[in-house]
């Protein structure tokens, strides 16, 4: 029987883009290795040549064509020889159907978003390949499933989440390939009858650390489903603000035993419980991390994982 853990510690030492029907948006210009400010509506944007560097603007929107509509990939890597590309986006990239923003060959040194990355049915964004790191600060979202799928030959080397990841049904975040870390200090939600994410459904599917304080303030822990992470850490801001994560269906996956931690950026109180901190379970699956410490301003603290139906 799977049951919750807590922590214990104690102190050491002291829509979419409707252009508005005035007029039609032109056609996005193809960047190939040159850097690009975009600040003026336009449909379907091409990415190509290395080094690319793409800023959308602020209050600008990269879409479908209004009339004669473009389906999916608004915007498109495609070059085999299309690397260390950066695309910053603080405008609105929308697809009118599904995978908005779509890396098929080369790959992507960084994908900012600090606007909104949006498809209204599935995979706002979706790699084939590898982008080495991904930020979010605003929203990525699928109004159906899949907010972000990373494919069985996808790399993502670091994700960071401060702002929403969200489906409005399925899986938000969807990995068949490789991700070397999530950070999640924002939201990752998903939608009916899916998980917030959805680590399966590839021999290749694997994540390496996952940093995380979604849960208790919101009352909305982090869904987890197949292959466990290698290590989870979670990120503690205060008594009631705190990451809480339930893990589901890792039988039989490529990893079913995780490495346990609190994260060094966490502030904690001692002689303090914090309750649920991991559900689904076992001690037997949890291969390391029952117990350490971590300094907390000027102490140290030290923590135990509590099980609290000692199986």
């Amino acid at each position: 029987m799977k049951k919750r853990f807590s922590l214990l510690f104690f102190c050491l030492f002291s829509q979419l883009c409707v252009f508005s029907p005035k007029s039609e948006a032109d056609d996005c210009r193809d960047v190939e290795g040159t850097t690009e400010t975009i600040s003026a509506h336009c449909d379907r944007l091409t990415i190509k040549g290395s080094g690319s560097n793409i800023t959308i603007n602020a209050g600008v929107t990269v879409g479908h064509r209004v009339g004669n509509e473009i389906n999916g990939n608004i915007v498109s890597h495609e070059d085999e020889d299309s690397v260390q590309s950066i695309i910053i986006n603080n405008g609105e990239i929308v697809s009118n159907t599904r995978r908005t923003l779509t890396t098929n060959k080369g790959n992507i040194s960084q994908l900012i978003n600090n606007g909104t990355i949006k498809a209204t049915t599935n995979q706002a964004v979706r790699t084939y390949t590898s982008i080495t790191t991904l930020t979010n600060t605003g929203t990525i979202l699928a109004v159906d499933k899949q907010a972000i799928e990373n494919r069985p030959d996808g790399t993502i080397g670091t994700l960071t989440n401060t702002g929403t990841i969200s489906a409005g049904n399925e899986d938000a975040l969807k990995n068949q390939g490789s991700i070397g870390t999530i950070t999640n200090t924002g939201t990752i939600s998903s939608g009916n009858n899916g998980f917030d994410i959805l680590n399966r459904g590839h021999t290749n599917a694997s994540i390496g650390i996952l940093n995380n304080s979604q849960g208790k303030s919101g009352t909305n822990p982090v869904t987890f489903s197949g292959s466990l992470p290698t290590n989870y850490n979670v990120i503690v801001n205060s008594t009631n603000n705190y990451g809480q994560i339930v893990f589901s269906d890792f039988a039989g996956q490529n990893n079913t035993a995780l490495n346990f931690g609190v994260d060094p950026s966490s502030t904690l109180a001692a002689s303090t419980t914090y309750s649920a901190v991991i559900d689904g379970l076992s001690s037997s699956e949890i291969a390391s991390g029952n117990s350490g410490s971590v300094v907390s301003g000027s102490s140290r603290l030290n923590w135990t994982l509590l099980n609290s139906a000692n199986n």
